[in-house]
């Protein structure tokens, strides 16, 4: 009965430092990052692909925000739509350059 050999199972890091050794040899100077530019700027891609390219540039440009819960009391008595009408008139006042308390 003959031995049965298994292969090396490569961990997950070396299977990428593999695969970036054959990119480098193949393709000298290749940047993922530039080529999903360049295809973004090229017309005969559709917009949904060109889309896709440029979600996943900003990934690598701009940090991804999250989201922030702000609670406040209110304890001026007014309501809800007072206290909105009241921020929309400051921010015009300001956009004018008005100042007012």
């Amino acid at each position: 009965m003959a031995a049965s050999i298994k292969p090396k199972t490569m961990s997950e890091g070396e299977r990428k430092k593999a695969v970036s050794r054959i990119i480098a040899a193949q393709y000298p100077n290749f940047d993922p990052v530039l080529a999903m530019i360049d295809m973004a700027h090229e017309e005969e891609v559709e917009r949904s692909i060109k889309f896709q390219c440029l979600k996943e540039v900003a990934q690598y440009l701009y940090p991804k925000l999250k989201s922030v819960d702000i609670q406040v009391e209110d304890n001026t008595g007014k309501s809800r739509d007072e206290i909105i009408q009241r921020l929309k008139q400051l921010d015009n006042n300001f956009i004018e350059g008005e100042v007012t308390h």
